[in-house]
This record gives structure tokens, sequence and C-alpha cells, in this order.
């Protein structure tokens, strides 16, 4: 995925936070910028940021030589796979494509096909049905095995799509993760994440992942961004992330992890597990996650946890010194 933007600029600035890109043509939702900062500070506390950069990377070739009469035979093209698998009837058989994105983003898809919009569906791959038992519909639309992952888990581990339904295989550049294909956030059925033993009934998952050469996108995976407070629920690899865009305040999802520590320059490399980048007018810098109001999750002596600006009863905040972010 090609990331727009970066950091944002004053509390309440926005910036980029675009998905879009690799294999099976897995696309990205267009956020806005980070979360908004506090004003209170001196220098006032900027808001944190979601976009980043990231490079696509080309579809694995997938799918197999379609089941019964009538099915057609799989392969991949570059730069998006096609779904392998024959369809005969709504039958079938054939491991499905697997779907690569480009890294980070702001908020995160599904396997598009190469080449125009999807076409009349044989079946439906949000609400799945159209498939006879033990089968799953995919994306594009079509009848493939239906797999045994579980959301939110590594995939692709045979080299096709092993998701259950409804669920597809996604990449990211860095691995693949099953994710849920949707339409719009109604369709996203992850219950809130909470973070450690604090509920967090708004932290959800949302149809925000929109999908290159397709009219599907997939949802993001609500996590715990707060690494004092418990596991974030997302696979070996990644960190769950922390950001807005331009409809939703504040969510989370499961991204690759970054590698830049507390305190330091987030402006082109993203933050590592547990820390949101935040900007100033100034500067652009890694700081920890915290529980809206929760001074104990900050690790820094004197540091606080700031609440961004422009939320009404936010779920989480940033730790900053009393000079500012």
């Amino acid at each position: 995925m090609t990331g727009s933007g970066g950091q944002t600029g004053a509390a309440g600035g926005t910036g980029g936070v675009t998905r879009d890109g690799g294999a099976a043509g897995r696309g990205g939702a267009t956020g806005g910028g980070g979360i908004g900062g506090s004003g209170g500070a001196a220098t006032g506390v900027a808001g944190a940021t979601a976009g980043r950069a990231g490079t696509g990377t080309g579809g694995a070739a997938a799918g197999t030589t379609g089941g019964a009469a009538g099915g057609t035979t799989g392969g991949g093209t570059t730069g998006g796979g096609t779904t392998g698998g024959g369809t005969t009837g709504g039958g079938t058989t054939g491991g499905g494509g697997v779907s690569d994105a480009g890294t980070d983003r702001g908020p995160l898809g599904d396997a598009g096909p190469d080449g125009g919009a999807d076409a009349a569906p044989a079946c439906d791959p949000i609400r799945q049905t159209g498939c006879l038992a033990g089968a799953k519909c995919g994306v594009p639309p079509g009848c493939f095995t239906n797999g045994t992952i579980g959301r939110g888990m590594t995939c692709a581990l045979s080299g096709f799509d092993d998701c259950a339904a409804p669920d597809i295989c996604v990449g990211d550049g860095v691995g693949h993760v099953c994710r849920q294909v949707c339409g719009v956030s109604a369709d996203c059925t992850q219950p809130a994440f909470s973070a450690g033993p604090t509920a967090e009934p708004g932290n959800v998952a949302f149809c925000l992942i929109a999908l290159t050469s397709s009219t599907f996108s997939t949802c993001t995976l609500a996590c715990n961004p707060v690494p004092k407070a418990g596991a974030s629920g997302c696979p070996t690899g990644y960190a769950c992330g922390y950001f807005h865009t331009s409809a939703v305040p504040e969510l989370t999802d499961c991204e690759p992890m970054g590698s830049v520590a507390e305190g330091g320059d987030c402006t082109s490399t993203a933050c590592g597990a547990g820390l949101v980048c935040v900007s100033t007018s100034t500067t652009n810098r890694c700081r920890q996650v915290c529980r809206a109001g929760t001074t104990a999750d900050c690790d820094v002596a004197g540091d606080t946890c700031v609440a961004p600006s422009g939320i009404t009863s936010p779920m989480f905040g940033f730790c900053c010194a009393a000079t500012g972010c």
C-alpha cells in the first residue's frame, strides 16, 4: 500500500491514511489525520499520526484446477492474483487466491480481481450465500473450499486462502491475516475489544479497507493498543495501532509492527508496539498509548496520559511530559 500523508499537523489537523495496493487488488480506506491532540500543554499536544508509508507487493499465484464440470483453472497475475477454483452451480473447490496489500497505512484487503470491478456475483461473500456446504464465497465472488483459520490469525501457510468464512486472507507486505469481508461497517461482527480489564464498548471493527478493482472491502481488527493493559490481540509481527480516519474519531487495528522507540522520530518510519506518532508544530515523536485518564499506563517518569482533543469521551490517549509531546 502506498501511504499518503504521514504526520498530522496541529491539533485537529488531518493527514492522509491511505491503503491501496498489492496482489489481488487489496485496496485501502482513505482516512483522515491522526488523533487530535490536547491543547493543554504550553506548546499544545498535536494529533497522533495514522498515515504510514508502504510498498505494495505482488499477489501470490493461487488456485487450482476447478472441480466439477464448468470449473475454471485458477492462476496468479502480476500485482493481483486471481482466485483459483471452479464453480458449478455454486459448487466447488480449489484453493482461493491470497490477497496481498501494501504495508502500513492508515486504516487497512480483500482479494480484488486483476481488472474490472466485481461482475454479477454467483455468490455473496458478505452474507455467505450461494455456495454448497463446505465451501465459502470469496473475493472476487466465487465458491472455494472453506478454510479453518480464525479471524485475526496468520493465514496462507499453505499458499492459498485458508481463512474460515466470511473472512479472506489479506497480505500487507509483512504477512497474511484473516479479515472479514464487508460492504458497510454494520457488516463487521467482531465484538468490542477491551483494553485488558477496561471495557471499551467503542473499540469495534469498521469497514474501512477498500479494495482496488472491487466493490468489496474488509473490516479492521479491533485490538488493545495499551501494552500496560495486557495483550494486544494481534498475531506475531503485528502491533495494535491507534488512529482515526475522517469518518471515525478513534479506532484500532492490527498493523505490521514498526521499529521506532518511545521518543524517536516517526516522520518517515512507523512506531513500535504500544506507541503512536504524535506531531507538534516542530516534531513527530513516538509516544506511549494509554487508557484515557490512566497515567499509570505511562512508563516514562513525569509523563501523564493526555487525552486527544476534539473527541468526546475518548477511549485512549498518549503519554506526554508537562512541557508537551
